[in-house]
Order: C-alpha cells, then sequence, then structure tokens
C-alpha cells in the first residue's frame, strides 16, 4: 500500500508529534548531511570548462559536466523539478489547511514566484 493510499488527504493531525520528531531529525542530519553533498556537487572551471568530480562523473558511467547539462535539458530536468516543487508546495498548502495551529500563524509576503524563478535563469 502506497503512502499516498494511507493518507489520502495528505496529513494525519495524530500524528503530528511523530511529524515533529521526524523534521527535527531532518534538520539535525542536514547540517552534517548538506556540506557534504555541496562539496561533491561543486563544479570547478578547468581551461575555461566546467567540470565535476571525478565521484560524480564515475557515478553517471564516465559523463562530463557538459554532457549532462545536454542530457537534462533533453529530459527537460527543470520543468521536471518545477513540477516537483509545485507539488510539494500544494502538500504544504494542504497541511496547514488541516492544522489550526498553523493557521494562526502571521502571514508575510515574501517575494513573488517571478521574482523567486527570476533567480534561475541562466
Amino acid at each position: 500500500m502506497t503512502m499516498a493510499a494511507r493518507f489520502p488527504n495528505a496529513w494525519s493531525p495524530h500524528q503530528s508529534g511523530l511529524l515533529a520528531a521526524v523534521l527535527k531529525e531532518n534538520r539535525r542530519y542536514q547540517s552534517i548531511r548538506n556540506p557534504r553533498l555541496i562539496e561533491q556537487y561543486r563544479l570547478r572551471k578547468v581551461k575555461g570548462e566546467w567540470r565535476c568530480s571525478d565521484e560524480l562523473s564515475q557515478q553517471t558511467g564516465g559523463l562530463t559536466c557538459a554532457e549532462m547539462i545536454t542530457l537534462a535539458e533533453q529530459a527537460s530536468l527543470r520543468h521536471a523539478l518545477w513540477t516537483m516543487g509545485e507539488s510539494i508546495a500544494t502538500l504544504f498548502e494542504q497541511v496547514i489547511e488541516r492544522t489550526p495551529a498553523l493557521l494562526t500563524l502571521p502571514t508575510t509576503t515574501g517575494p513573488t514566484w517571478s521574482e523567486i524563478t527570476s533567480r534561475w535563469t541562466p
């Protein structure tokens, strides 16, 4: 049985303690994991060409950074990531709508979607 089938409303309020514990552990572990990932995926310019780590190249079957970018473009990876982001945002909205304590939090305006996505434009 999938998670979606078990939780068709995307949220089970009686499990809020479990959710809080999982989120706390995720925050703790991210401080360990993220620096390692940033280093692993860091690009370096060598002779005017962007290069990824040897480890990452090996994981992709020996592809170069340029080849990875070409394949990502052909697969519409940017659009797929955008779609995933939209789905996650919708899920967050659904959780907030089902959680009275979250509905009482102050709302502040932030950057518009256009302002956020403009940062991603190459």
